[in-house]
């Protein structure tokens, strides 16, 4: 996150200010080859590879055996789309194993593309940042001026500062979540709330749980002020 509209800033965990992009890589390793919505428009776009004559002169078997890329995970729906493909163009195993290998690296070449999109610092992370800070901006009670927005995002670092720690905020900053409208207001009322409490302890003498419940909340006067000595 960055700029004032950022709760999440260094001040508020030093050691976890550089945001992490093994998260977004792990992900993507571990990401099914495919999508099934993806699947038909890839299928038809990789077509081109396989031969138009290929089509004409083969004729397709009664059962399609595919090999599917070694240690990758491949969505059936997509297999099962490709081969109605290859059957209804009547091509051959070896002209269906083509479409679909060219099936599969056309739609693994598009998630690549979304991951790195949406990891910290991509086209659509970056957009969804500066989208949530004009929200934050326009929002009465926590925005209106930059002014004010600053202000809030000041009260929501100091609850991080003082409740949250290093996995918060590199969670906040990999999410890009601290810089939405909604996290903002939480953290900065909370902040505004610790800002304007006073906290009193009652002497070691004495047990809490002997105290009135009123007494033990604002004090012997009942003000919240504390006792002067």
């Amino acid at each position: 996150m960055a700029d004032s509209a950022h709760v999440s800033a260094s001040a508020a965990a030093p050691s976890s200010a550089a945001t992490s992009q093994s998260a977004a890589q792990s992900s993507a390793s571990q990401a099914p080859v495919s999508s099934a919505a993806s699947a038909s428009s890839a299928a038809a776009s990789s077509s081109a590879a396989v031969s138009a004559s290929s089509a004409a002169t083969s004729k397709a078997p009664d059962k399609y055996e595919f090999k599917l890329p070694a240690g990758e995970k491949v969505d059936p729906a997509v297999v099962e789309r490709t081969t109605a493909i290859a059957r209804e163009l009547g091509l051959s195993n070896d002209a269906g194993q083509k479409l679909l290998d060219a099936t599969l690296a056309e739609i693994k070449t598009v998630n690549a593309a979304q991951v790195e999109a949406n990891k910290p610092g991509g086209t659509r992370w970056s957009e969804t940042q500066a989208q949530w800070k004009a929200d934050a901006l326009k929002d009465a009670e926590i925005g209106g001026t930059e002014e004010k927005l600053a202000n809030s995002v000041e009260l929501a670092q100091k609850v991080l500062a003082q409740f949250g720690g290093p996995a918060t905020a590199k969670f906040l900053n990999e999410s890009g979540l601290g810089s939405h409208p909604e996290a903002i207001r939480l953290l900065s009322k909370i902040g505004a709330a610790m800002s304007e409490s006073t906290l009193i302890l009652a002497p070691s003498s004495q047990k809490p749980g002997k105290l009135p419940p009123k007494t033990a909340m604002y004090g012997e006067d009942g003000t919240g002020a504390a006792k002067k000595e």
